[in-house]
């Protein structure tokens, strides 16, 4: 699929369990990928350290939502609940994205984040 604006391409890697992460990266290395965005979901969410294990270990920036950032993936960008229970919130969509930059995981494929972004963030894990 290709995205038009940007002009990149996006492939997408299925992931049922834990067993299917492995081979999830190897299919995008052979696609020629060059970062990860991990949806949020109950089942990924369990899985953000393993994943931004094999993120780091393949090379690829990661992005994923605020759980995922501090579970080692390099950014997030998700809603704020303020510690409310989701299931008790009115239907309606969040006023504001938290944005978390995690610099130990950039720090190791070399990856410079730009002050402008630092400047954004929310949080940002050293």
């Amino acid at each position: 699929m290709l995205c038009e604006p940007r002009g990149l391409t996006i492939r997408r890697a299925t992931v049922r369990g834990p067993n299917d992460l492995a081979q999830a990266f190897a299919t995008l290395e052979q696609q020629g990928g060059h970062a990860v965005i991990v949806p949020n979901t109950s089942l990924l969410n369990r899985l953000g350290a393993q994943i931004a294990s094999l993120a780091e270990k393949h090379r690829l920036p990661s992005f994923g939502s605020p759980i995922f950032a501090r579970a080692g993936g390099l950014m997030a960008h998700g809603p704020i609940l303020r510690g409310a229970q989701p299931a008790s919130l009115p239907m309606e969509g969040p006023t504001k994205f938290e944005m978390i930059v995690n610099l130990n995981t950039a720090r190791t494929p070399g990856l410079t984040i730009s002050t402008e972004l630092l400047e954004r963030a929310d949080q940002i894990i050293e």
